[in-house]
Order: structure tokens, then C-alpha cells, then sequence
């Protein structure tokens, strides 16, 4: 039996063809990490709960707040895209702790929490507050709090102020994950007050009509940041942010931020702004 071999050229013209399908292919794909290289598209995933106007929330499909500013103006700084992952204050801290996100946004920086994470540079500085329903005459300050029973928000570390300060534990705290259920329970009569940053709760106050009253008294200072993983990689990273937080803060841009959510300027620490008056 004879066997018959294909022509040399038949053989040739099909290896010319399978090679010049591996090299388009191979070019597209050069073509494609060239694009993303020379676009400098970096993305940063930011955790937050979208309940939290003027800090995070949604409008629409939109995701809005004073936190997405401060992050699109560093982001822009450093050149990367600022992607957000929304959801309860619970499964954010888990996603961060198991690195399924970068980094998170209200992030108070505690020692607890320096154990865990790097931080940023402060972005601003949350005073803490107290919000009572209208007509309320029994709290006036602080002193007052005690024997109630008051709500402070998970996530934040506004009701661990009040713990440190209520020495002889006479004050009801009640973790919740929405500070709309808390300023319904203020409204109600079911719990006393509220404890959350002063200037959020008189954000809160003046455009979305949260019905309280906020005490004048302000105590405490939460320094807030935006928390990373503990990486070599990451402290590059919080270099570079840390060099586009100080331009933006000596150029007036997170000043002009702060202004616009909260009608104050959070972004300076009390003890400078004392020394600059």
C-alpha cells in the first residue's frame, strides 16, 4: 500500500496560516495592554453604605456624596479611576478585610484600627454630635445622656467616643446600620438621641429635614482617612495619595469640597484652625 503525502506546498500555506492567526492574535492583545497602559486606567475599589448623605448615597443610578468628590480629586491627582462598592456597613468591613476591595470611605482611624490597616493622611475631622428630637428639653448636654439610651451607627466610631467618656457606663448605646432608622427612633420617642459627626448630622438637618435638634455642645474629634491593607504595594500607594492630599488641601479644592456637603470646612484640624484665628 502507498501512502500519499500532501503536496509540500498544501503543508507550508497552512503553517503561513495558522501562523498568521497566532500573530493577529498576539498583536491584538499587545494592542489592547498597550491601550490600557498609555490610558494609565488604574482603578481603586472604594467600600461604602449609600445611606449616608451628604457622605455617600445615591441619586438615581448615580453614586453620590462629599467622599466621591474627595476620592475623584485624589484619584485624578494620582491617575487612577475610583470604583465603588455599595452595600451595609457589615459586609463592607469584610470585603476590606478580605481584600475583595481596596479601601473604605467614613473610615474613622482608631489604634485598633492602625493595627489592621495603613491609613491615608487625614482627609477631615469629624466633631462628634448630638442630635434630640424637637421639644426635647431634658438633653441639653452631654451630663444629660445619662440614663438614656442613644444610637450611634455601626461603622463609625462615634458611639465609642461616648463609651470612653461615660466612665461609670450609665449611657444605653444601640448600634444600628441606618441613621435614618435612628432619626425615625429620635422622632418616635423610642430612644433619646442620636450620636453621630456634627457636621453631618447638621447637613442632614438643613437639606433633607431630619427633623432634630442638634445640641451646640461638640466633643471629641474623629480624624478620618482612607484605610489600606498593609502592603508594600499599598504603601507606595498611600504616598501618592498622601502627596495629592496635601495639594489638594493647600490649593483650597478639599476645602471647597467640605463647603459644598457640609457647609463648614472639616478638612483642618481644630487645633490649627484655632491657631490660624
Amino acid at each position: 500500500m502507498k501512502l500519499k503525502l500532501k503536496p509540500i506546498k498544501a503543508i507550508v500555506a497552512a503553517l503561513i496560516l495558522l501562523g498568521l492567526v497566532f500573530y493577529g492574535v498576539y498583536m491584538q492583545a499587545s494592542t489592547n495592554q498597550s491601550d490600557e497602559e498609555a490610558s494609565g486606567d488604574r482603578v481603586i475599589t472604594i467600600g461604602g453604605t449609600p445611606t449616608s448623605y451628604p457622605m455617600l448615597y445615591m441619586e438615581g443610578a448615580e453614586v453620590k456624596g462629599s467622599y466621591v468628590d474627595f476620592a475623584n480629586a485624589i484619584g485624578e491627582k494620582v491617575g487612577y479611576e475610583i470604583d465603588w462598592e455599595l452595600g451595609e456597613w457589615s459586609g463592607i468591613l469584610a470585603s476590606l478585610q478580605a481584600g475583595r476591595i481596596d479601601s473604605a470611605a467614613n473610615f474613622a482611624v482608631t489604634p485598633e484600627r492602625k493595627e489592621m490597616y495603613d491609613f491615608t493622611d487625614t482627609v477631615l475631622y469629624s466633631g462628634v454630635g448630638i442630635g434630640v428630637a424637637e421639644g426635647n428639653t431634658d438633653i441639653e448636654t452631654f451630663d444629660d445622656l445619662k440614663g438614656k439610651t442613644v444610637n450611634s451607627i455601626v461603622g463609625t466610631n462615634y458611639g465609642k467616643v461616648v463609651e470612653d467618656m461615660d466612665t461609670d457606663n450609665e449611657i444605653m448605646i444601640e448600634p444600628l446600620e441606618d441613621i435614618n432608622v435612628a432619626f425615625n427612633n429620635v422622632y418616635q420617642g423610642k430612644t433619646d438621641a442620636v450620636v453621630f459627626g456634627y457636621e453631618t448630622l447638621s447637613a442632614l438637618n438643613k437639606d433633607r429635614d431630619a427633623n432634630i435638634v442638634i445640641l451646640d455642645e461638640v466633643f471629641g474629634v474623629n480624624e478620618v482617612a482612607f484605610p489600606f491593607a498593609k502592603t508594600a504595594e499599598n504603601e507606595e500607594l498611600i504616598a501618592d495619595w498622601n502627596q495629592a492630599i496635601e495639594e489638594l488641601r493647600a490649593d483650597g479644592t478639599l476645602a471647597e469640597i467640605s463647603e459644598k456637603w457640609y457647609g463648614m470646612d472639616v478638612t483642618t484640624s481644630p487645633e490649627a484652625s484655632a491657631d490660624v484665628e
